[in-house]
């Protein structure tokens, strides 16, 4: 199809052609042919010029279409980009606000940590001070047992035996050398014995004395003595106050109670273990008024829970509790002696070691 420019072309030539023939009749030859090749120059020169003007408006449609394209991604980049902004915004404001939080949990934990540590060195300053005190302790029993033996040297080991046991220091007294059979009047042995060790306690004012009277399970019952238990019982007190009133240790020292026959070390089937059974053993008990002492300040209110919680008044393992405490009569036995008050009573923790 022809376009717009190529009729204008022709319609153009067709004038050239006629001007050229009115004019050949009045020109030359020679500028006729000079005309021609001006003619003919200009037409080649206007067919190129369509061709650059064809060309340059494929390339101005092209430019139009890519143009277009490139406006719509713009568009969609733009979108793209207004996305991700608001995006990027709500993501750095929950990522800050996740860092703050992190930093105050960080914060807390190194509260945590430091409060921690401060605790562990309360701790373990309480534990060495502990662990002097119980140092202090044991270096005072060991010479306490020292001192007792060598004041009481003099007496067989059958009768009188020392050892330490549950960190407590334990004399055991045999019935030989303290009373006679079913009596609680003291003889002179057991009173020497006791002297010398009343002797070496009031050295060591920071120890408690328990007084436990012991018996086999043969079994006695008089006007005065119900049972072993009560023989016990009078046994027991009547040591006490030998120990308190005669040899001038404090009576809030001492405690007295009565064993019966149910705590033997021995077996009651043969004379030699019903011997054995038969004692009075004092019980040494150093006081832990300095270990309370530790704890308490290293104690704080409110704070976390101690590694040891003192009980104030507590007594220490296995010290026997009185039982059925009475105080012994020297005098012989008679009917006209009270024994409904001893019966009545009934002794605490009687099965207590």
């Amino acid at each position: 199809m022809f376009s717009f420019g190529h009729i204008r072309l022709c319609a153009v030539m067709v004038v050239l052609t006629g001007f050229a023939l009115l004019m050949g009749s009045c020109v030359s030859a020679k500028k006729f042919r000079n005309m021609e090749h001006e003619r003919n120059t200009a037409f080649a020169d206007r067919i190129n010029a369509q061709q650059r003007i064809d060309n340059l408006e494929g390339m101005v449609k092209k430019l139009k279409t890519d143009t277009a394209t490139c406006g719509m991604a713009y568009r969609n980049l733009n979108e793209q980009y207004a996305t991700l902004k608001a995006t990027s915004t709500q993501n750095a404001i929950a990522l800050s606000e996740q860092l703050n939080q992190t930093r105050n949990q960080l914060r807390q934990q190194e509260k945590e940590l430091y409060d921690k540590e401060m605790q562990m060195r309360e701790r373990e300053q309480m534990l060495q001070e502990l662990q002097m005190a119980m140092e202090r302790k044991e270096a005072a029993q060991r010479a306490l047992v020292d001192n007792l033996r060598a004041a009481l040297i003099d007496f067989s080991s059958e009768d009188l035996q020392i050892e330490r046991r549950n960190g407590k220091v334990y004399v055991s007294l045999s019935e030989n050398l303290l009373f006679q059979s079913g009596d609680i009047t003291l003889n002179e042995t057991g009173k020497n014995a006791l002297a010398k060790l009343a002797e070496a306690l009031n050295r060591n004012q920071q120890i408690d004395i328990t007084v436990e009277g012991h018996t086999d399970n043969v079994p006695i019952k008089t006007a005065v003595y119900k049972d072993n238990w009560d023989l016990s019982v009078y046994r027991a007190t009547t040591v006490a106050r030998l120990l308190s009133e005669a040899y001038g240790i404090s009576a809030t020292r001492i405690l007295a109670s009565g064993r019966g026959e149910f705590f033997p070390v021995a077996e009651n089937t043969t004379t030699e273990g019903k011997a054995r059974n038969r004692r009075t053993e004092i019980i040494l008990m150093p006081r832990l008024d300095e270990v309370v002492r530790t704890l308490e300040k290293n104690t704080k209110p409110n704070s976390a829970t101690p590694l040891l919680t003192p009980q104030k008044n507590a007594e220490p393992d296995n010290i026997p509790t009185p039982i059925r405490d009475k105080e012994p009569n020297n005098d012989p036995p008679t009917p006209k002696v009270n024994t409904e008050q001893i019966n009545d009573k009934e002794p605490d923790n009687e099965n207590e070691q």
